[in-house]
């Protein structure tokens, strides 16, 4: 049974009981028994029958038992109100032993545990789960006052925490009972409902929780009684704060049995902590401690019992070292833990052998393993361990002297030692657990704290065998049963008798004598029991002896039955107890011997040494002060009389309450009752106090604003009056501007007659001086060709002269021979037949020999062609992957963009590369001296060389200094070998997490940065993130590398090339290794694989500027059908930067061919452009290339957009590479499961942006692009029209626009197809709209001709004002600080040609700003962590920081937008008056005069001045520009207001 009191209350006031003789059947009666035993009460039956004078009556233990007339005294009613039983016990009749134990049978029975006796809780243990304690009963019981709801512990721990809140005073609740009885479940009830109350669930309170486990898992164990005994009390101290909070917590612990450590009785165990670790540790923690199993150790087994039903040692493990890590429980620690307790079992199982040693009993102790792992555990040596356990020092006469001890003495220092180090472990954990839980009060020591007590103390116990341990637990029962007896019965009863009341005097057991006997008389028992402990020739035998003869005339003291016996009995309150005396003394004394505790001083344990620094000195437990509370109650008459009177009229003269001379006497009901009364008046009064504090309220309110609505009267009856005024002058300044207007304008004709002349002038000059140089060019062609030529005909003249005199000679010389011989006409015959011969002769000659040069020529022309050949097929195996034809901008466009991909027959093309590029210098510098040699002796780490090797390298050629660039630029060495074959690839790999979709430029950049999968983000480069440090390493080396697998050229490739855009250190590296295989190399294969890959390699990433000479020279030097492309993509690459994805499948190609790509560019108005471009190509250039081709010259707001899908991104038009997109389109074409090369990219040419002073009357090709950009958008639902009158209109402009004022069906038809959205041509018939365009064609055009320009421009400046957010730049951004929006907002913002805002992933616009509203622009480009950042600040002086990567891109934007309308700004309001000045020149006015700029000059911040017209005083002068505030274009509509309106905004704005 388990009793938990709450707060002092007094005790009811018992009622008289008749006694009735007379019984009827099924009456309930008492019988009184008489059983002679210990117990003996009466108790409850039920009248079954009643016969012949005999009664028969069913007990309450279910018996039948006949009472005859002979005992029918033993018979006596029952009161009616112990029938079916109470929840409270104070309204019990029978206020009795037998109707207190009757009720909670009753109750128990019902499965109803808890029961109320006034303000005590008396709990029983079902011994079962019951679903008493969720959640929901908590909050039922929580602010309820004790009787509104049945008996529970809820109730008392929230009583305890009103009372703590209510009365600001510390509480206190104590739990009793006997072993068993649920006490220690009761004190984690109340903690949990604590802890749910305070409201907050902080980590404290968890931690409160969680000390339960650990307390019980090394102070419980298994008893006879019960499973999980609390051997060791402990007072636990909540602390709580002035909100109610807790805030933490303290616990003490009082007499821990640690004597169990070592001996425990039959059918028990040992605590659960040593059954835990040999359960839950893994098999590794026990070998290192050497443990097995529970069999094994003798302190574990003494009892016969190693496991407990319904108790999982191995769970419960878990749960201990959970709690100990959330206890702040460091690892160490733990296992130092785990070390003592494993050296306390292996102590255990030393054993010693008796012995012999000149006529002395000694013994010595056993070697053995457990020997050796003890005194490793605790760290101490072996043999001064064995000398302390075996011998001890005695101090005789000053000396020192050690002797021997017998076997049973050796036995007892081991368990003295465990005892020892098992008590100050506990005590070391709970200081531990105090030094956590208790860290706010230590903290704060000088705060005041309220606190609630909750004293678990151990139960009265009474087993078979009781020893010493017994004894100073039940003695403690006896003092905590004697303060319950003096509080509720003595104190209580003395209280009635000085108030004079009526009562019935209630008689109690007083357990004073057994106290006296126990601990207060002299020479009691405790006494008796230390002053034996001090002899040294004290034993058991002679402490029984002088008990009983002391104590054996007592009635509390029970002698032995015989003078041999060893069993002496205590009479308690709770009855006889008998206690075994052996080994009183020796557990009494429980201590150390001076060579056990010099052992532990030398141990090199730290742990050990910690928990015995304190072990000499006394534990003592802190004071606890409890005073008696007594009810409140007025000493005064007056007040006397007033309770008095509020009793009567709330309980009535008839209700159970007594008033005595200076109190009122209620029962806990009445309280209830009192407390509920007066919440409800205390609840009227307050509504009538609100009724009062809102009628005033409302008053106050009503009179606030009858003054507005007058003030609102006066200004509105003034705004009609300046409304009207500003009528008539806005009138008189539209006639003056029309005047100024039409000046204007013949100005402005007469002035581009004079250009136009001036020009035509210039041009022709031009030109004539062009015509005369190409002439001189072609006359020097034509000079230098025909000398060629002559000269050609001149050689082959001469050496047919100079063969023909030849043969004429050999002619001369043979006629004269012959002539002798044969006769002069035979002689010129055979000579002139010798000489034809001769020349034949020659003439074939010249033709062998044309015929062996052609053959030459022809066979080195072969062997060059073999030569190519071999080198195209390497070419061709290095790009195997790419298909034999390559896909371009194949499948269907977006929605939207459909009809814009028309097929032609023949494209028009033209080159990108055509463009001028600026270049760094006219002339090239010489690049002799830059030689990749002199880099390497000078760069080099190490004995690296600039020649070629076929080995991995130890370190990186250049110096790093980031170990992830180290690891890098040696793992990308590895990459290069293999690609150039200089290395073979693995054959083998573990396959991991990786699936067949991802690449290896994938897993580089994952490593990097996580991107978005869906999204298309031009601007983010590969591998830059808060990550790259984290997990860029791994990726290089482990068994996980991606090195480490064979791969095939194109991953190789994206290996390397991903590796010099994520990394920027290592690109230099990179080029040197690639230079440095390219050297010296003699495998023309490797050597042309090399320059492939370089040729990639220029064309993606630049070098530094230390290193760009040296690879121009390199490059310079290279093979000739290498060096013009490389020189070329170095070129480019350099001065457009670095790229940021990977090598696209259309560069590839183009590599592989040496040629440039070709790619398709759509304008808004169907046309479409083959450009040719590079890897180093950009948006800007290709919108210069566009603009030029088509003559635009309003080219301001055009970029670049790729659609892929149903999704278009911008390019814009500056820096941005057009084949980053590309191949980000690529890679999600592969995300989405399908191949690169099949990615159906479109590039397309629109307008993303206007001016804010855009004019469409200026450029009629731009007007037409953008309009042909409206239709189409109004037509696939991009721009909305809110009203159908709207949509109608722009449908019949367009009409006139293509087919004139004449109505057609036909014609309207297309147009509905043109300009309706398909969903609205859905919800209406085609014919009813083109009713509806015709209509309104009629209406707009019945007395004037369409011009088809004006429609245009009409429709542009109305899409640029209606829709002027989709005509928005955006960029992405984060608030970095802000007065309205929230820190680290992720937003996008949005710049157009009216202001700037601020719009949601859900494209929902959360601020907006014109930019008359934003007064400056400030900008930090300086690259930190959370990137560039542009602050903006408005008229509101509002301020707003921005973080982003585009941060000097929006600021730019936003100042040329500013910058412009100042420009273009034609007013300004002065902010202060002029000073006082004689001079004419300048000009007079006043703060808040409106000034008309006159634009004689420039305005301009070096100038300072310009020249204006005070429009109030019409005169003309020059004033300083820091004394004006410009007034935009957009802010001019201002003009209209009052001039106290102008002054009243302008007065706080500052000089801009």
């Amino acid at each position: 049974m388990c009793v938990v009191p709450a707060t002092a209350q007094h005790l009811p006031v018992s009622q008289g009981v008749c006694n009735i003789t007379i019984c009827l059947q099924g009456e309930h009666v008492w019988l009184e028994t008489n059983t002679g035993g210990e117990f003996n009460t009466a108790i409850g039956a039920v009248v079954k029958l009643m016969s012949s004078g005999k009664i028969l009556l069913l007990d309450d233990e279910g018996k039948e038992q006949w009472v005859g007339a002979s005992n029918i005294n033993s018979v006596r009613p029952m009161h009616p109100t112990s029938v079916k039983g109470v929840d409270d016990m104070i309204r019990i009749g029978d206020l009795n032993e037998a109707g207190i134990l009757h009720n909670l049978l009753i109750r128990f029975r019902e499965n109803i545990i808890y029961t109320y006796s006034g303000s005590i809780l008396v709990a029983l243990n079902p011994y079962q789960l019951l679903p008493y304690y969720t959640i929901e009963q908590i909050n039922l019981y929580t602010n309820r006052r004790i009787g509104e709801l049945p008996p529970h512990i809820f109730a008392i721990a929230d009583n305890c925490y009103f009372n703590l809140r209510k009365s600001k005073k510390n509480q206190c609740c104590i739990i009793s009972g006997e072993s068993g009885a649920g006490k220690t479940e009761s004190v984690k009830l109340i903690l949990h409902f604590l802890a749910a109350v305070s409201g907050q669930h902080l980590w404290i309170e968890q931690q409160i929780l969680e000390a339960t486990p650990i307390l019980e898992a090394f102070g419980n164990a298994k008893t006879v009684k019960n499973d999980n005994s609390s051997r060791f009390g402990k007072y636990i101290e909540i602390y709580f704060n002035d909100d109610g909070i807790i805030e933490g917590a303290k616990i003490e612990q009082y007499l821990l049995e640690k004597s169990r450590v070592c001996r425990m009785a039959a059918d028990e165990r040992n605590y659960h902590i040593f059954y835990s670790i040999l359960m839950g540790m893994n098999t590794k923690q026990k070998k290192l401690l050497s443990l097995g199993t529970a069999h094994e150790y003798d302190y574990l087994t003494m009892g016969n019992c190693t496991s407990t039903d319904g108790h999982d040692d191995a769970r419960h493990y878990a749960n201990v070292c959970s709690a100990m890590k959330i206890l702040t429980f460091s690892d160490s620690e733990q296992w130092d833990i785990n070390k003592l307790l494993a050296a306390i079992l292996h102590l255990g199982n030393l054993h010693f052998q008796a012995a012999v040693y000149d006529n002395l009993d000694c013994c010595e102790l056993l070697e053995s393993n457990h020997l050796s792992m003890a005194t490793k555990l605790l760290e101490v040596n072996p043999l001064e361990l064995k000398n302390a356990l075996t011998h001890r020092s005695i101090m005789i006469r000053g000396e020192n002297v050690t002797a021997p001890v017998s076997k049973t003495q050796a036995a007892a220092s081991r368990d003295a030692l465990v005892k020892g180090i098992y008590d100050l472990l506990f005590v070391w954990i709970v200081k531990k657990i105090n030094t956590v839980i208790n860290t706010s009060i230590t903290t704060d020591p000088e705060k005041v704290f309220s606190s609630i007590g909750l004293l678990d103390i151990f139960g009265f116990e009474n087993f078979d065998s009781n020893s010493f341990e017994q004894l100073c637990i039940n003695f403690a029962n006896e003092h905590l049963q004697q303060f319950f007896v003096r509080c509720i019965f003595k104190e209580e009863q003395e209280e009635y008798i000085r108030e004079s009341i009526n009562w019935q005097h209630i008689d109690f057991i007083d357990n004073q004598r057994t106290l006296d006997v126990l601990a207060v008389k002299p020479m009691n028992i405790i006494s008796l029991i230390d002053e034996e402990s001090k002899f040294p020739k004290g034993t058991d035998t002679t402490l029984l002896t002088k008990l009983n003869n002391h104590h054996s005339r007592s009635m509390v003291y029970i002698p032995p039955m015989s003078s041999h016996g060893t069993l002496f009995g205590i009479a308690h309150f709770a009855g006889v107890v008998h206690y075994e005396v052996k080994d009183f003394l020796e557990k009494n004394r429980d201590q150390l011997s001076s060579n056990i505790i010099q052992v532990v001083q030398t141990s090199k344990n730290k742990f050990l040494k910690l928990i015995f620094q304190n072990s000499f000195g006394p534990v003592l437990g802190k004071s606890q002060s409890h005073g008696q509370l007594l009810p409140g109650g007025s000493t005064k008459d007056v007040a006397h009389l007033c309770c008095k009177e509020i009793a009567k009229s709330t309980l009535g003269t008839d209700g159970d309450w007594k008033i005595g001379k200076t109190k009122i006497f209620f029962k806990e009901n009445d309280h209830l009752i009192l407390g509920l009364e007066r919440d409800r008046v205390l609840t009227a009064k307050a509504m009538m106090i609100l009724k009062v504090l809102w009628g005033f309220k409302d008053r106050m309110t009503f009179l606030r604003l009858k003054s507005a609505a007058r003030t609102i009267q006066n200004h509105w009856r003034g705004y009609q009056c300046r409304t009207r005024y500003q009528t008539l002058r806005l009138g008189f300044q539209r006639l003056q501007a029309l005047y100024h207007g039409r000046k204007m304008v013949k100005e402005y004709n007469e002035t581009r007659r004079r250009i136009i002349l001036f020009q035509a002038q210039c041009r022709g000059y031009l030109v004539r001086q062009n015509n005369s140089k190409r002439l001189a060019a072609l006359t020097i062609i034509q000079a230098y060709t025909r000398g060629m030529l002559i000269r050609k005909s001149y050689r082959k003249k001469r050496r047919d002269i100079q063969r023909r005199l030849e043969a004429g000679k050999l002619r001369f010389v043979e006629e004269r021979r012959l002539v002798k011989v044969v006769g002069l006409d035979l002689a010129e015959h055979e000579a002139d037949r010798k000489k034809s011969e001769h020349l034949a002769r020659m003439a074939k000659l010249d033709m062998e020999n044309e015929r062996r040069q052609r053959e030459e020529y022809l066979k080195r022309k072969q062997k060059m062609k073999t030569e190519d050949l071999d080198e195209l097929h390497m070419v061709d195996s290095i790009f195997s992957f790419l298909p034999t034809i390559l896909a371009d901008q194949e499948g269907q466009g977006p929605q939207g963009f459909e009809d814009v991909e028309v097929k032609q027959e023949k494209l028009e093309e033209f080159d990108l590369d055509n463009i001028s590029v600026p270049s760094e210098s006219d002339e090239e510098d010489d690049l002799t001296q830059y030689t990749f040699p002199k880099y390497a002796a000078t760069y080099f780490q190490g004995s690296a060389t600039h020649t070629h090797v076929q080995k991995a390298l130890r370190h990186p050629l250049l110096y790093h200094e980031d170990e992830v660039d180290i690891a890098a630029s040696l793992a990308v060495w590895n990459i290069i070998l293999r690609f150039m074959g200089d290395l073979q690839e693995p054959k083998t790999f573990t396959q991991n997490n990786r699936t067949r979709d991802s690449s290896t430029i994938t897993e580089i950049y994952d490593s990097q940065v996580k991107r978005s999968k869906e999204h298309l983000d031009m601007n983010q480069p590969m591998g830059q993130g808060p990550q790259h440090q984290a997990h860029g390493q791994d990726i290089y080396s482990g068994e996980n590398s991606i090195t480490g697998r064979p791969m095939s050229n194109l991953e190789k490739l994206h290996f390397i090339v991903g590796n010099a855009i994520a990394r920027p250190n290592i690109r230099d590296e990179i080029y040197c290794q690639i230079c440095k295989q390219l050297t010296a190399c003699s495998n023309k294969n490797v050597r042309a694989r090399g320059w492939i890959l370089l040729c990639l390699c220029v064309g993606c990433f630049p070098p530094t500027d230390g290193f760009i000479k040296y690879l121009r020279n390199f490059i310079h030097n290279g093979p000739e059908g290498y060096v013009a492309y490389c020189a070329e993509r170095l070129r480019r690459t350099f001065a457009n930067g670095a790229r940021k994805q990977a090598p696209s499948y259309l560069e590839l190609e183009a590599t592989k061919h040496k040629g440039p790509i070709k790619v398709m560019v759509t304008l808004m108005s169907r046309l479409s452009y083959s450009i040719f471009i590079d890897s180093a190509s950009t948006a800007n250039e290709l919108c210069k290339t566009i603009t030029s081709k088509i003559q635009l010259k309003d080219s301001f707001g055009f970029s670049i957009y790729i659609a892929l899908y149903d999704s278009v991104s911008s390019l814009g038009s500056g820096h941005e590479h057009v084949l980053d997109a590309i191949s980000l389109c690529e890679q999600y074409v592969k995300r989405q499961g399908g191949h690169e090369r099949h990615a159906p990219w479109h590039l397309l040419y629109r307008k993303e942006i206007f001016t804010p002073w855009h004019n469409s009357s200026e450029d009629p090709i731009s007007t037409d692009l953008i309009y042909q950009q409206i239709i189409r958008g109004i037509q696939f639902g991009e721009y909305h029209c809110e009203k159908e009158e709207e949509l109608v209109e722009i449908a019949a402009k367009h009409y006139c626009m293509k087919f004139g004022a004449s109505s057609d069906p036909n014609k309207a038809l297309e147009v509905v197809n043109d300009c309706i959205p398909e969903k609205l041509r859905k919800d209406k018939p085609p014919e009813k709209w083109c009713q509806l365009i015709t209509g309104k064609v009629k209406d707009l055009f019945v007395s004037e001709k369409p011009d088809a320009l004006n429609l245009k421009e009409h429709l542009v400046d109305f899409a640029r004002m209606k829709w002027s957010h989709m005509f928005s730049k955006f960029f992405e951004a984060a608030i970095f600080s802000g007065p309205i929006l929230p820190k680290n907002l992720l937003v996008l913002v949005a710049v157009n040609s009216v202001g700037i805002s601020f719009v949601d992933k859900s494209e929902k616009i959360l601020l907006k700003w014109s930019y008359a509203e934003i007064t400056g622009i400030n900008t930090n480009r300086a690259s930190k962590l959370y990137g560039q950042s542009v602050t903006v600040t408005t008229l509101q002086g509002q301020e707003y920081t921005l973080t982003s990567r585009h941060a000097a891109e929006i600021a730019d934007l936003i100042v040329l937008f500013l910058n412009g309308l100042k420009r273009r700004s034609e007013y300004a309001i002065a902010l202060h008056s002029s000073s006082r000045q004689v001079d004419p020149i300048f000009l007079k006015y006043e703060k808040g005069d409106l000034i008309k700029l006159v634009r004689d000059k420039e305005i301009t911040e070096d100038n300072g001045w310009i020249q204006g017209q005070n429009e109030c005083s019409g005169k003309t002068g020059s004033l300083p520009l820091c004394s004006l505030k410009l007034l935009l274009k957009r802010d001019q509509k201002l003009l209209t207001g009052p001039w106290t309106l102008l002054n009243q905004t302008y007065n706080i704005v500052g000089t801009i």
